[in-house]
């Protein structure tokens, strides 16, 4: 009899010298994550189970330690990977799909911007769903920027706060 996988995040890459793997988790998924016991991640196309040691971190990344794993050699096998999780260890009662695309950002209209280079942006007045992308429209300085909303650009994501720090790309604020 097989279980039921949910995808429910993505490794990116080792972090540290214990053997520790950063992993972007799915909005809708964070609060189950931080009490699942294991983890299954694709080692040779097969689910294989990791238990989970630790997790330290804030949303949309933690760093995650996981038995076994050890050292970064050992941790570079998990890179780059989809996570998943038994739909049995997961609450019945999760938010709706995300989109194909991946996770929606719409709850981030509101939120109080800033970037790590250039300090404060001000607020995101909308999220726009364009072809590809979720983007954040945030007026500074008198003129509408558009930050694309991406896990890859988001470096802290305070909830309780409404806070989202990003790490963007120098020049991508002038376009």
């Amino acid at each position: 009899m097989s279980e039921t996988l949910l995808a429910i995040g993505r490794t990116r890459k080792t972090h540290g010298v214990k053997g520790e793997v950063k992993c972007a988790i799915e909005d809708r998924f964070w609060d189950a994550f931080e009490s699942l016991r294991a983890v299954f991640l694709p080692i040779r196309d097969v689910p294989t189970p990791f238990f989970v040691e630790q997790i330290r971190g804030s949303f949309p990344e933690v760093i995650v330690k996981l038995e076994g794993m050890d050292t970064p050699e050992a941790a570079r096998i998990l890179c780059h990977k989809e996570i998943f999780a038994r739909a049995k260890d997961l609450p019945k009662d999760l938010p709706e799909t995300e989109t194909d695309s991946g996770p929606s950002y719409a709850f981030l209209a509101g939120y109080h911007a800033s970037d790590l280079h250039s300090g404060p942006l001000g607020s995101i007045r909308e999220v726009q769903q364009w072809p590809q992308q979720e983007m954040a429209v945030i007026d500074i300085d008198g003129r509408e920027v558009l930050v694309p909303l991406h896990q890859g650009f988001i470096n802290a994501l305070d909830k309780t706060q409404k806070q989202v720090t990003f790490d963007l790309p120098e020049g991508l604020l002038e376009l």
